[in-house]
């Protein structure tokens, strides 16, 4: 039986840490008086999600739709899933002349042409005719004859892509040349809104774009960062690592994101351009940078690249990344940080 002394301590007690809750519920709510909004969307083959903190959230779930609308038109332009996409329009007429093209599809492939440059062609967006010979457009998996790869290979190269800036025109110098924006395409719908979520007045957001690329505007309200993991590209459920962000963009290009299986064996999405073979010794590749944009590209790059060219590629051009690859065997991991422009730990 309970004695009233003990009821009555219990009263004063369950009192005290109502205050304690209170004062402290009071301190969050003067410390953020942010309030955080999410939404998702599946485009662009993957599940996009924006989270924003702003003052009001009507505003802010406003801001988040109309970002929303940038990535939606960003894959009805660039597509290469959608037959009548303003891209597909564009791979099937380039051949004869040039094509007006919107002001968005020629400013990704014209950044597109810089990161080939920059990379001396391990990123390349001309990859189009080996991606479909492969069966990754159709999800429907075969190998290519090497006779059949050779043939492949004379239409494939950044070089043969012609750009009138003035036309706003885009042409190839192959017969059945194609481009495929999936190395780029979503980092630039990151961008994209991102600028709009910026321009609405919003401060602190995360723009992720499921496997591929997030980029973090400012920082979550009493953090120095968002935080960030890195997926094991052997056990996609566990992080390898976590990264701390701030106005930067993260992406990570991997052998487990897209593939297809020929007698079994496991084919990755990404290919070399200068072998029209799927690269098999990178297991994943992340890389930092100011730009969606560019670290999708770069990502991308370094993957082909491999470990040796790749970690030597993102020391000279400061940017952070990690790779991991198999090398005799083994699992390894490279951490590049020439700048220290992040925390991975």
């Amino acid at each position: 039986m309970r004695k009233i002394g003990d009821s009555a301590k219990h009263r004063r007690l369950v009192g005290i840490l109502l205050l304690i809750m209170g004062l402290f519920s009071v301190s969050i709510l003067y410390s953020s008086p942010l309030t955080l909004c999410r939404r998702a969307h599946y485009v662009m083959g993957t599940v996009f999600e924006i989270s924003a903190y702003g003052e009001e959230e009507a505003a802010t779930i406003a801001a988040i739709e109309e970002a929303f609308g940038f990535v939606l038109e960003t894959d009805r332009l660039m597509s290469s899933y959608r037959p009548q996409s303003d891209l597909m329009e564009l791979n099937s007429n380039a051949s004869r002349g040039f094509v007006p093209v919107h002001r968005e599809l020629y400013q990704v492939i014209q950044a597109a042409i810089g990161f080939s440059e920059m990379s001396d062609g391990a990123f390349d967006i001309t990859v189009g005719p080996l991606m479909r010979a492969w069966g990754f457009f159709r999800q429907i998996g075969r190998v290519p004859p090497y006779a059949e790869r050779q043939a492949l290979l004379s239409k494939v190269g950044y070089r043969h892509i012609h750009l009138d800036p003035f036309a706003r025109a885009v042409r190839f110098d192959v017969p059945d040349m194609e481009i495929d924006l999936g190395g780029i395409a979503k980092g630039w719908a990151v961008d994209r809104a991102a600028a709009v979520l910026r321009a609405r007045g919003i401060q602190r957001a995360l723009i992720d774009a499921g496997t591929s690329s997030l980029l973090a505007l400012g920082t979550p309200p009493n953090a120095d960062a968002w935080s960030v993991g890195i997926k094991d590209p052997l056990r996609t459920d566990r992080v390898l690592s976590i990264v701390g962000l701030k106005n930067q963009s993260l992406s990570t290009s991997g052998s487990y994101e897209r593939f297809v299986r020929v007698s079994g064996k496991r084919y990755s999405h990404i290919l070399d351009p200068k072998t029209g073979l799927p690269v098999n010794r990178m297991l994943s590749t992340t890389v930092i940078a100011p730009t969606a944009t560019a670290s999708d590209a770069l990502s991308t790059a370094v993957f082909v690249m491999g470990a040796d060219k790749g970690e030597s590629f993102l020391y000279s051009h400061g940017y952070t990344g990690l790779l991991v690859y198999r090398e005799k065997g083994q699992v390894k991991t490279r951490a590049i940080e020439p700048s220290r422009p992040t925390r991975v730990y």
